[in-house]
Parts: C-alpha cells; sequence; structure tokens
C-alpha cells in the first residue's frame, strides 16, 4: 500500500503566548527545519513580495529564528519566541500587531496561508487575501472552533465516520464501500450540504 502523502504544513500557525515583553506562534511541520522565523509588525499588514517582508516596507517590531525539533518521523515543531527586552520597546496593550512566520525562505503568503483554499474550504489565516494575521484571530478562530465542536456534537454516529473518512480524502462512492452505507440527501452534495446529508446502512 502507497504511503500517504502528508501535507508540508500538519498544524498551526498558532499563536500561543503574547505578553508586553514576550511573543510565541507555533507550527508543525512535516520536514524538519533550521530556519523557522517569527516576525511581528505594529499594525494590520499584508504580506510583500517575499517571506519576512510587507508591502507597506514598515520595520519589524521584532523577529527570532529558531529550529525545529522532532516528535516523530515526520512530525517536527517549532515554537518561535520573540524576547522584547532593551532596545526593543514591548508590545503595547490594545494595539494590534501583524506576524509572519517563514519556514527557510517561504513566508505565510509563500506557503499558500494566506489566500482561501476552495478545496479544502480553509480560509485565509489573515480572512482577506494576502493579509497577515494578527493576534486577534484567535478570537474569530476560537468562535469558529466552538460553534464546529457543536455542529460536530449533533452528528450522528454513521454521519461523524462518514464526514472523518471525507476528510481523509476518500470519495463518496469510496465511503459508501468502505462502509457499506448508501448515500441520500442532495442529488450533488457538498462540503457545506455535508453536514447534513443522510447515510443510511444498505440492506
Amino acid at each position: 500500500m502507497a504511503e500517504r502523502v502528508l501535507p508540508e504544513i500538519l498544524a498551526g500557525p498558532i499563536v500561543r503566548r503574547v505578553e508586553a515583553r514576550t511573543c510565541s506562534v507555533w507550527i508543525a511541520l512535516r520536514d524538519p527545519s533550521d530556519a523557522v522565523k517569527l516576525t511581528v509588525w505594529r499594525g494590520l499588514q499584508t504580506a510583500g513580495a517575499a517571506g519576512g517582508q510587507v508591502a507597506s516596507g514598515n520595520a519589524p517590531a521584532g523577529s527570532a529564528t529558531v529550529a525545529t525539533r522532532q516528535f516523530g518521523r515526520k512530525l517536527h515543531i517549532a515554537l518561535a519566541t520573540i524576547p522584547f527586552t532593551a532596545p526593543l520597546p514591548p508590545l503595547e496593550p490594545g494595539a494590534v500587531y501583524a506576524y509572519d512566520l517563514q519556514v527557510g525562505d517561504q513566508g505565510l503568503k509563500q506557503l499558500g496561508l494566506l489566500q482561501d483554499d476552495p478545496a479544502s474550504q480553509a480560509l485565509a489565516l489573515g480572512y482577506e487575501t494576502d493579509r497577515l494575521p494578527t493576534d486577534d484571530e484567535r478570537i474569530a478562530a476560537f468562535d469558529l472552533m466552538t460553534r464546529s465542536a457543536e455542529a460536530l456534537q449533533r452528528l450522528k454516529p454513521q454521519e461523524l465516520r462518514a464526514l472523518l473518512l471525507k476528510a481523509e480524502g476518500h470519495s463518496y462512492a469510496e465511503i459508501g464501500r468502505i462502509t457499506g452505507w448508501s448515500y441520500t440527501g442532495a442529488s450533488s452534495p457538498t462540503p457545506s450540504s455535508w453536514v447534513g446529508a443522510r447515510w443510511s446502512r444498505c440492506s
């Protein structure tokens, strides 16, 4: 059986900690990297042509580079932390700060994370094309996660299993063969109608 090809980014990036004198962002990668760089700017920012650059040309508030640590054969995690120690000024409470996270020379834009992906229905990290994410996105992400969890809790066991199989990349026909269930619902099911679809075991 052919080995499943994992995406380059397994999880993240996720803002883990923001205080006046420190900022941390976490990411999980398929491959190791000795240069995962976090860069922070004040204010909303649009990604520039290259990783670690912004269209405004503004100087960053701070940056830090770390190497990944291996936790599995294809699981490498980096926690990049910027210490805002003197002479760098501290982060201001209530201010907006945007960030870019580079893996090698590829920033979030080059990694394809700053635009919507219709295939997976993943949204751009900054919720607008090429806009760098900010710490404020944690609030929207938490709300989305909460609503998604509530929707999953309402699914029947067979619907949940079908959803998980779909997330693994199986087609509707393959799911039917694997589970022995038949699909009833929209004639052309889409991800948005998937949760409302009905699956029943073939007699």
